[in-house]
């Protein structure tokens, strides 16, 4: 990013069209997008004259046919066509204080790679200031490595991503848990299948209740997860027939 040539210099658009990146993507292209990310905003902390910077793409969005992958699709947001988040999504959550929400959001997808063997370390994005990372198999865990904050590539990010590198490699190989800890006492845990396995088919909407105004509405998603209820990521879509879809909808109570 160019340095500012005034005191109010304001970017208004960064990485989402000169990286867009599926959901389904391997990790290789998932963590340069959520780095990129972070290195545009630790640049708009090095000077005051930066006014901020927005980055354009909140969602993928559908185009013309001299655009997308083939599909007409662009995939510059940080969150897919559905407005469901993208690994990249997790460091802009992760920017807020704890005091509000404490956040731990891997930037990668866990057994479902096919990446270049230099894609390790991997960003995870947490305004914890301690990751304890653990291997589990068969209901057994062990804890492989403690992070911090990567405050040598992020030294001007008020919460800096974790860098996440196997000490053993793959050959300590299991399910992955992630435990955020703030002062000392854990606050957050995440965990994902090592497994790789579709497990859980989820549905659910954004909003328990309807205004029975005729114009009220709302969304509702499908997830395929692990068993951990962490979702997995495919390419393959899923079509319903108009009926089931208002049935999925309609089952949802009116308030009047």
């Amino acid at each position: 990013m160019k340095a500012p040539n005034h005191a109010r210099y304001l970017n208004t658009e960064f990485v989402g069209a000169g990286w867009p990146v599926r959901p389904w993507d391997n990790n290789t292209l998932h963590k340069e997008h959520t780095v990129r990310y972070a290195k545009i905003y630790d640049q708009l902390q090095t000077d005051a004259c930066y006014a901020g910077g927005l980055s354009r793409y909140a969602f993928d969005y559908g185009t013309h046919r001299d655009f997308g992958s083939g599909d007409h699709i662009c995939y510059h947001g940080v969150m897919d066509i559905f407005h469901e988040p993208k690994p990249a999504a997790g460091f802009y959550k992760s920017q807020c204080s704890p005091a509000e929400e404490v956040v731990l959001e891997a930037g990668f997808h866990w057994a479902i790679d096919d990446s270049a063997s230099h894609t390790w370390p991997l960003p995870i994005c947490s305004n914890c200031d301690t990751i304890k990372c653990s291997i589990g198999n068969e209901g057994k865990w062990h804890q492989i490595i403690e992070l911090k904050p990567e405050r040598k590539q992020f030294p001007h990010l008020a919460y800096s991503p974790f860098l996440l590198t196997l000490p053993g490699g793959n050959d300590d190989w299991g399910d992955l848990r992630l435990d955020g800890y703030i002062n000392g006492e854990l606050k957050i845990s995440k965990s994902f299948s090592g497994k790789g396995i579709d497990q859980q088919f989820h549905l659910s909407a954004d909003d328990s209740e309807l205004v029975a105004d005729g114009s009220d509405a709302t969304r509702v998603v499908f997830r395929v997860t692990d068993e951990y209820g962490a979702i997995r990521v495919s390419g393959w879509t899923c079509r319903l027939a108009e009926p089931a879809i208002s049935r999925a909808i309609y089952a949802l109570p009116y308030r009047l």
